[in-house]
């Protein structure tokens, strides 16, 4: 079976790349699987593909609404790519989560006409930049402390071991008293902490893969 290389790009921001291998037998709901996987999003929202020309103006569509049960989505998961695939650089329009319109741009790079039995497809060959989050939280408080100073503090603030002078290096001062000393911006912290403790999260190690465009066995430019 014929192997399909599709170069997948975020459309803000092209130095995004994943380069993805599916056999032309899979389906667009595989390869809907694959892009989402590659760059660490969920799988819980609705999404569409549409047939592009060289241009990226759009053609046919194909729509996924997950336990909708419409014919369209039913369509999603049976319609197999190789029946989409008019040109050697065949382009595809995939947009994710309708409601925030994740875009990416999906583009054929190579086809080979016979499978690694090593490989099991879809398959991420080529990994380039960290995406973005899928979902963008702000922090509310101590938004200019370093991760583990933040942590530090609201730990032991919940746990009641710092006191509130302690805390008055890192937030705001606001303006003084009657008595010309300086008072503490920022009384509500205690009740805030708890809406920001999930706000703080590691950076992921990225994820980089060696370039295996020209590979032996694919047709590209």
């Amino acid at each position: 079976m014929a192997i399909y290389r599709f170069k997948v790009c975020f459309e803000e921001d092209d130095e995004i790349i994943r380069v993805i291998e599916v056999r032309s037998g899979q389906t667009l709901e595989d390869l809907h699987f694959a892009i989402l996987k590659s760059i660490e999003f969920d799988t819980r929202h609705n999404a569409l593909f549409y047939i592009s020309d060289d241009y990226w103006k759009k053609h046919e569509k194909f729509i996924f609404l997950p336990e909708s049960g419409m014919e369209e989505t039913t369509m999603f998961s049976s319609t197999r790519l190789s029946s989409l695939i008019n040109d050697p650089h065949q382009k595809l329009l995939y947009i994710y989560d309708l409601s925030e319109q994740w875009v990416f741009m999906v583009e054929l790079v190579g086809i080979a006409m016979n499978e690694d039995p090593k490989k099991t497809y879809p398959q991420v060959v080529r990994s380039e930049s960290k995406p973005p989050k899928q979902y963008k939280t702000q922090r509310k408080v101590g938004a200019d402390l370093e991760d583990e100073e933040f942590d530090y503090l609201t730990k032991n603030l919940l746990g009641g071991e710092i006191a509130e002078e302690m805390l008055g290096e890192h937030l705001d001062v606001g303006e003084t008293d009657d008595m010309g000393e300086e008072t503490i911006a920022g009384d509500d912290v205690v009740d805030e902490v708890d809406e920001v403790e999930d706000d703080v999260v590691d950076d992921e190690e990225e994820d980089s893969t060696e370039d295996l465009f020209g590979e032996e066995g694919f047709e590209e430019d």
